[in-house]
């Protein structure tokens, strides 16, 4: 859902970075109201300059910035959906670097569910071009095309011919 109201903002708004700050912004506030909520400890909101604080900004900036920009980069040129198509491929990497530097155990359980994760997104994907392919080619039965105005917006008009005209 996040990439298609980020596919719809960037084409009003095509300034990927800023809109990836506001959004990343966003996350960090609503985290930090959630483990606020969730974390009555005090002392474990005391940072400690060690490996886990040098991992957490690790993270947030490289990975968390990185990610945001190619999905965004992605949107705007493919779509949502050409972006989304990638997700299942994080599943299998999180696994495979968890098992090869944390000694993760692999379980039959986690590989059967992920793939039953990436089957059930590549389905969708499939099924979503299979329609968009049944609306062209319906498109062009009853003689609708498309044609681009500026190059990045696509309209469509209805082909008429002196043969369908009513008169």
């Amino acid at each position: 859902m996040s990439l298609l109201m980020q596919t719809w903002t960037i084409k009003d708004y095509p300034e990927e970075l800023m809109l990836i700050t506001i959004a990343t912004s966003f996350s960090v506030i609503l985290s930090f109201v959630v483990a606020f909520i969730a974390e009555k400890n005090p002392k474990a909101w005391i940072l400690k300059p060690d490996m886990e604080l040098v991992c957490m900004l690790c993270t947030g900036i490289i990975v968390i910035c990185t990610r945001g920009v190619v999905d965004a980069w992605a949107c705007r040129k493919m779509g949502a959906v050409y972006a989304a198509m990638f997700s299942p491929i994080g599943i299998v990497i999180a696994l495979a670097m968890g098992i090869v530097f944390l000694g993760d155990t692999l379980y039959l359980g986690s590989v059967i569910g992920a793939a039953i994760i990436a089957i059930g997104f590549y389905a969708v994907l499939w099924g979503r071009a299979q329609e968009e392919s049944k609306t062209s080619e319906k498109h062009e039965a009853y003689g609708i095309i498309s044609s681009s105005s500026s190059g990045s917006e696509t309209i469509l008009l209805l082909h008429t011919s002196k043969d369908t005209m009513i008169t």
